[in-house]
């Protein structure tokens, strides 16, 4: 074999997301083929979203495991109605319920009982140099009596901070997540 390129992810219209191989023999014969291993359409950590827009800067999504459905409209200072979560306002909401969702995790592994916690989000939007999300501000607020063991608690604020969405966050976004515990 005189060389093997491997391309990135690249989209087949029969095979879906697929990695493609080259190779090519010493008489510069090539071939091009399909590696199956990377078909990133039948990946167990995958989902589905489709969005439709429905005029006047609204658009409906759809889950595609579940078929839920929920709407988005922009924000009135960017030419919308306001009346519906906007698309930033999503990003913020699933920091807060990826937060709330690893802390039950933990909690549950640990016979903890989270009732009560709150988790409030404050998105600070920027316009320089691009309009984008700022910062993400989060207080988790959980009842004092809910966790008095020191260790769980170290435990419960490092997995927060290790929420998917958190991960995911640029890092040019602000993202804190505060604990208090109260109560």
């Amino acid at each position: 074999m005189l060389c093997d390129y491997r391309y990135p992810v690249i989209t087949d219209a029969l095979w879906g997301p697929v990695m493609i191989a080259l190779s090519c023999n010493p008489r510069f014969n090539c071939f091009i083929f399909k590696t199956p291993e990377y078909n990133l359409s039948r990946s167990q950590m995958a989902v589905e979203i489709n969005v439709g827009y429905t005029g006047q800067l609204r658009c409906e999504a759809t889950h595609g495991p579940s078929g839920q459905k929920l709407s988005t409209d922009a924000p009135t200072d960017n030419g919308g109605k306001g009346e519906s979560f906007s698309p930033t306002d999503l990003v913020a909401t699933a920091l807060g319920t990826c937060v709330m969702t690893i802390l039950g995790l933990v909690a549950e592994r640990h016979d903890a009982d989270l009732e009560g916690t709150q988790i409030h989000v404050t998105k600070e939007m920027i316009t320089e140099p691009v309009r984008r999300i700022g910062a993400l501000r989060t207080v988790v607020t959980i009842p004092a009596n809910a966790v008095t063991d020191a260790d769980l608690r170290t435990r419960l604020e490092a997995a927060a901070r290790k929420c998917p969405v958190h991960q995911s966050l640029h890092a040019d976004i602000q993202a804190p997540i505060d604990f208090r515990y109260e109560g």
